[in-house]
């Protein structure tokens, strides 16, 4: 394989789907690596954050717009204009995705219509929804304030709305997450704190403090990718930092390890759980941990 990866990759039954550097899609056998087909995505107006779903018989690629390719050919499906940027997950019959422009979409994984749009917040930036069989949650921004709105997932219907201001030391945005697990909503602000949500009324169940900052270091901007398996939550933070809680509902979450390695750099590029170890990418390399004890 001659095309160096750009972004997370797909792996669909014997066939792994990645885009490159170039912007084209291309399936390769999982085994071989030999390229069963390629297709060329449109180039964003600016760098993007790049995302592959699963949507059954199709791929769709989150680049500038959502573009879908039939899964076996390649062949181009549909394409959804100025939509691909924020991509979430394709659940329970439907590909759902946020935008610039403070709405949430419902499109139809077999031809992209659209099946509904809400409206979250006027100017603001809806980053990828995550979704389950109890329904869609989503992340949004604007300048002075963050927050996460949950939705059904069938009628777009707007189930609560919870906002917090802005740091004025640290800047907006979005500081990682959200993560479904179970009745809880993890998520992370941009100082680092770790925020435990109901999932049915907004509320804040429980805190984690963000990581201290070494002596004589400033608080800066942080991000911590997440990732779960049962009733663990991993965490990385751009101090280099990897954790391991045991959540709780009601409860602050129990440490139940930390791993750092300064050499490595920043951790919070994002987490890939696999069924023996925790794949965790720093700057200066790819690190693989025991899930249960932290070790490399």
């Amino acid at each position: 394989m001659g095309d160096p990866g750009h972004g997370t990759p797909l792996v669909m039954g014997d066939t792994v789907s990645y885009i490159t550097r170039q912007y084209d899609l291309v399936a390769v056998d999982r085994w071989t690596g030999g390229v069963r087909w390629r297709a060329v995505l449109s180039r964003p107006s600016t760098p993007a954050n790049l995302r592959l779903i699963d949507a059954g018989r199709t791929i769709v690629a989150g680049v500038e717009a959502l573009e879908a390719f039939d899964a076996a050919t390649g062949t181009e499906v549909w394409r959804a204009p100025g939509l691909g940027r924020y991509l979430g997950i394709a659940a329970r019959g439907a590909v759902l995705t946020g935008s610039g422009d403070g709405r949430l979409h419902r499109l139809d994984p077999g031809d992209g219509r659209s099946r509904w749009t809400s409206v979250v917040s006027a100017g603001a930036t809806v980053y990828a929804p995550k979704a389950d069989a109890h329904g869609g949650v989503a992340a949004f921004a604007t300048p002075d304030q963050v927050g996460l709105v949950a939705f059904d997932v069938d009628t777009g219907a707007l189930r609560w709305q919870r906002t917090w201001p802005t740091d004025p030391q640290l800047g907006g945005g979005w500081g990682g997450g959200p993560l479904l697990v179970g009745p809880i909503i993890v998520m992370a602000e941009v100082d680092g704190r770790l925020c435990g949500i109901d999932r049915e009324t907004g509320d804040t169940r429980w805190t984690v403090p963000a990581p201290a900052p070494a002596p004589g270091v400033p608080l800066r901007r942080d991000y911590r990718a997440l990732e779960a398996k049962a009733h663990t939550v991993f965490t990385s933070s751009m101090d280099g930092s990897v954790a391991a809680y045991r959540l709780s509902v009601n409860e602050v979450p129990r440490l139940l390890w930390t791993y750092r390695e300064s050499q490595n750099g920043s951790a919070g590029f994002g987490l890939t759980l696999g069924a023996r170890w925790l794949w965790c990418p720093f700057i200066g390399g790819l690190v693989a941990l025991d899930p249960a004890t932290g070790r490399e």
